[in-house]
């Protein structure tokens, strides 16, 4: 905490009245990287968002949610491989992980309700099923692997991820 107090040139009284934990500024710092600012308006509800899921093509719904997910992880990848690194051995990191992993779960079920809604899903999956593909798929640690250590760029990675949402989520 001194550092971070140093490095921002905040007195320490203010940090820990702002910040009670290095957990807390993470996560505050990582709420800030998801969304691409401070406001006070959740993920969902910005126009990104609110465009995809109001696309009415299949194919052009998950096209948009896959550039929501580059967009988040472009910013917050690198944030969220040291909260995966930090989790191993401190428990406010693994909680914040844990809360952060269902915070990205709600969020997805998104995808697979609009499908689902929109008559498009393959009817052999079950919800659950296609959740757990929309969550493996829009991962951080699938991103970090893709992009960090096999170097894809971002353009090719959200052109691949719209291609497998719709390869293994969609009929025909």
């Amino acid at each position: 905490m001194e550092a971070i107090g140093a490095a921002s040139d905040t007195p320490m009284a203010t940090l820990y009245r702002l910040f009670a934990t290095k957990a807390d500024i993470l996560r505050a710092v990582l709420e800030t990287a998801y969304v691409g600012d401070d406001l006070p308006l959740a993920l969902h509800d910005r126009p990104d968002a609110m465009r995809a899921a109001a696309e009415s093509d299949p194919r052009k719904l998950l096209a948009g949610y896959a550039h929501l997910a580059r967009t988040v992880l472009e910013r917050s990848a690198a944030l969220q491989h040291m909260l995966r690194t930090a989790a191993a051995v401190e428990p406010s990191a693994a909680e914040l992980l844990a809360n952060n992993r269902k915070q990205r779960a709600d969020g997805q079920s998104r995808v697979v309700t609009a499908l689902r809604h929109l008559g498009a899903l393959t009817p052999s999956l079950t919800d659950a099923v296609a959740l757990d593909i929309v969550y493996g798929l829009m991962s951080p640690e699938l991103h970090w692997v893709l992009t960090g250590d096999r170097g894809w760029s971002h353009d090719r990675y959200e052109l691949w991820l719209a291609g497998a949402l719709c390869s293994l989520l969609l009929t025909g």
